[in-house]
């Protein structure tokens, strides 16, 4: 009989419970996992380390630890290789943790330093910190951010 966890399996071996905060990983019956961090936007690098030590795409598993945007030039290709499921578990990093700061208003439960922050200060702390490729790639020229949630004009 197959639990309930088996049939929750996404295509990568993982489970992820019902809060999204935590996670369980199915051993990698068929090849290898790799565990990546602190790329800031540098998928070139990633793409050449990976092709260096024979990666294949359905076998290998990627992980992320954290800190894929930010700071390099290919930013963006963070959302492209998520959403093409490329990569099988991220966890967020303290430049996601900042993106989401800025584009989003914070819950009740969020942390206090957070919610006591304006929506400028959230904005300069990403922006200062390498989060400009937004702005560049995503803003439209109407002046609003395309983020799932609350819109503010700029």
């Amino acid at each position: 009989m197959v639990s309930a966890d088996e049939r929750a399996l996404d295509n990568h071996g993982v489970v992820r419970s019902p809060s999204r905060r935590t996670a369980k990983v199915a051993a990698n019956e068929k090849g290898r996992d790799f565990v990546v961090g602190e790329l800031h936007g540098h998928f070139d690098a990633l793409r050449h380390l990976l092709g260096g030590v024979g990666f294949s795409v359905g076998v290998d598993r990627l992980f992320s630890v954290g800190d894929l945007i930010d700071r390099g030039p290919q930013s963006e290709e963070a959302v492209e290789w998520i959403e093409a499921g490329r990569i099988a578990l991220t966890v967020m990093g303290n430049h996601e943790e900042m993106m989401l700061m800025a584009l989003t208003e914070p819950a009740a439960d969020d942390a206090e330093a957070y919610a006591c922050m304006s929506v400028d200060e959230r904005e300069a702390l990403w922006f200062g910190n390498g989060g400009r490729w937004w702005e560049s790639l995503f803003w439209d020229a109407g002046g609003t951010i395309p983020f799932p949630g609350p819109q503010r004009e700029i």
